[in-house]
């Protein structure tokens, strides 16, 4: 028995941009797990399609102080994708 990590990305990614459509960078949350490398050649897969309408910026392996410096800049059209990000040495607070 296991657990399915399969996720419909561009369903999500759809809802939030409907949702939220003045959105102009997307930023993507993700580790170099296995499962967030699957996660990032999917997304690779994917981005081509929304290219003319957001940017899309990959924040994957950093430290927790890089991403929440990123994060601080943030303008209010911005959205964030978590994806995965389990190896952090403390919690995603301070934002």
């Amino acid at each position: 028995m296991g657990v399915n990590e399969e996720a419909d990305l561009s369903a999500g990614l759809d809802l939030a941009l409907k949702r939220h459509p003045d959105t102009s960078t997307v930023y993507i949350i993700n580790d170099r797990t296995p499962t967030g490398l699957r996660v990032i050649r999917r997304l690779r897969e994917i981005i081509p399609r929304y290219a003319a309408r957001v940017h899309i910026v990959f924040l994957d392996d950093l430290a927790v102080q890089d991403l929440l410096s990123t994060l601080r800049t943030m303008k209010r059209s911005d959205l964030v994708i978590y994806t995965f990000f389990p190896r952090q040495s403390q919690p995603l607070l301070g934002i």
